[in-house]
C-alpha cells in the first residue's frame, strides 16, 4: 500500500524544477508524486496544472527554414487560386506589401542545395537596377556544371501586377536551369508602387542587365528569351511585341544596350486589356467594379477612358512581322483569364508571319499541377532548346 500522507507531506517540487530535472526523475516516484496529487487538499489542485504544462521543445518549435519560408515556395495550385483572384480585382493573400517584406527578409541567404532541383544553383537577390531607394531583385538559376555560355530564360512572375514575387520560379522554371540555361526571375514595381508603364520598364532593365553581365555569370548576352504566367505573360508578351522605349528611364542601364528578346513563353497571359472580362462593364459587372479592377489601377483608368494606354499596354496590339517565336500554354478550364486571349494573339502572330504554336491543357485552370507535368515541361524545354541554341 503506497504512504499517501508520506508523499503529501514532502515539499513539492517548483515550476522549474520540474521542467529542468523531470525527465531524470524516477518513473515510480513521478507515477506516485501524480496519484498523490489526485487526492491532495486544493493547493495541491491549483499548483498541479501549472507544474506539469511543458515548456514547447524543439520538436513543438518550428524550424529555422519554416520561420523563414519565402512564399515562392508555395503550391503552384495555391499561386494558380490567387492569380486568377488577383486579376479579377479581389484581395490576395499574398499582398505586395508582405512579398516585398518577406523578400528583404532573404537578401543574401543562398537557397539550400537539397530546395533546388538537381543540378541546379542560384545565387539571391541581384540587384539587376535601382528605382528611387530601392533595388529591384532577381534570382539567378544555373546549372552547377556549366558547360558553355548560357542562353537566358527571363522569368516574370504573376500576381495581377499587385502581388507575387521572384521566388516562385522556384516551383516553375528553375528545373529548366538543368537544361544548361540561366534562369534570371526578376521581382518588378506592383501597382502599389507604380502604374505603368513602370512594369514594362523593369523586365527591359532586366533584359539590359544579362547582356551588360553576360561575361560575369557566364552567359549568352545574344541569346535571351522571357517567360511568365498570367500577368508576368502578360508582360513577356509584350518584350517580345512592344517596340524598344525611344528613351531609357534613369538608372535603367546604358541605352545602346538593346532590350529586344528572342523567344517568349506565353503562361495563360492576359494580351488585350481592351476585352479582359474585368476590364468591360457588363455580365454582371458595373462600372464601378470596373473602375476598381486591377486593369483600371495598373492603366490609371479604365480601359474605355483610356484607349490608347490600353493598346500600349497589350500584346495583341504590337505584333509585327519581326516578332520572336511564342509558345502559347494555357489552361482549358481556366476562370481567370479566357482561352480567348491566347487565341487571339496566335491568329495575330500567324497572320503576321512569326512562328507560333499554342498549347491547351486539358482540364487545366488558372496553372497549378496541371503545368508542371512532363508533357508541358516538354513542350517548354525543346521550344527554348529550338530557339535560343
Amino acid at each position: 500500500m503506497l504512504d499517501f500522507h508520506r508523499y503529501r507531506s514532502a515539499s513539492l517540487p517548483s515550476q522549474d524544477d520540474l521542467h529542468t530535472r523531470r525527465p531524470e526523475m524516477p518513473a515510480v516516484l513521478l507515477a506516485v508524486f501524480l496519484v498523490a496529487c489526485a487526492g491532495a487538499d486544493s493547493l495541491y489542485i491549483q499548483v498541479m496544472p501549472q507544474a506539469v504544462s511543458p515548456k514547447p521543445g524543439p520538436e513543438q518549435q518550428s524550424r529555422p527554414e519554416q520561420q523563414s519560408r519565402p512564399e515562392e515556395q508555395s503550391r503552384p495550385e495555391e499561386q494558380a487560386r490567387s492569380g486568377a483572384d488577383s486579376l479579377s480585382g479581389r484581395r490576395s493573400p499574398t499582398d505586395s506589401s508582405s512579398n516585398r517584406s518577406r523578400g528583404k527578409a532573404s537578401l543574401g541567404k543562398a537557397l539550400p542545395s537539397k530546395a533546388l532541383p538537381g543540378g541546379v544553383q542560384c545565387e539571391r537577390a541581384i540587384a539587376y537596377v535601382q528605382r528611387g531607394e530601392r533595388s529591384l531583385l532577381a534570382d539567378l538559376y544555373r546549372p552547377t556544371k556549366i558547360e558553355r555560355p548560357l542562353p537566358v530564360v527571363i522569368f516574370i512572375h504573376g500576381g495581377g501586377w499587385k502581388a507575387g514575387s521572384r521566388g516562385s520560379a522556384l516551383k516553375q522554371a528553375a528545373w529548366l536551369a538543368a537544361e544548361q540555361f540561366a534562369i534570371l526571375s526578376i521581382d518588378y514595381r506592383l501597382l502599389d508602387e507604380a502604374q505603368w508603364p513602370a512594369q514594362i520598364d523593369d523586365c527591359y532593365a532586366a533584359v539590359r542587365w544579362a547582356r551588360q553581365n553576360a561575361a560575369k555569370y557566364s552567359l549568352d548576352g545574344q541569346q535571351i528569351g522571357a517567360w511568365g504566367t498570367s500577368a508576368g505573360a502578360h508582360l513577356a508578351v509584350l518584350l517580345g511585341t512592344r517596340p524598344e522605349p525611344v528613351s531609357v528611364p534613369a538608372n535603367a542601364g546604358p541605352p545602346e544596350t538593346s532590350s529586344r528578346i528572342q523567344a517568349v513563353c506565353d503562361w495563360f497571359g492576359p494580351t488585350d486589356l481592351l476585352t479582359m472580362p474585368p476590364n468591360v462593364v457588363g455580365n454582371g459587372r458595373t462600372a464601378t467594379q470596373v473602375a476598381q479592377s486591377n486593369g483600371a489601377r495598373l492603366l490609371g483608368a479604365t480601359v474605355r477612358e483610356v484607349p490608347q494606354r490600353s493598346r500600349d499596354a497589350s500584346g495583341q496590339h504590337h505584333v509585327t512581322p519581326d516578332d520572336p517565336p511564342m509558345l502559347i500554354v494555357h489552361g482549358g478550364q481556366d476562370p481567370g483569364v479566357p482561352l480567348a486571349q491566347s487565341t487571339g494573339l496566335l491568329d495575330k502572330l500567324r497572320a503576321a508571319g512569326v512562328p507560333a504554336e499554342l498549347h491547351v491543357v486539358s482540364g487545366a485552370g488558372h496553372g497549378g499541377p496541371k503545368f508542371q507535368t512532363e508533357e508541358v515541361r516538354d513542350k517548354v524545354r525543346s521550344f527554348f532548346i529550338s530557339r535560343l541554341r
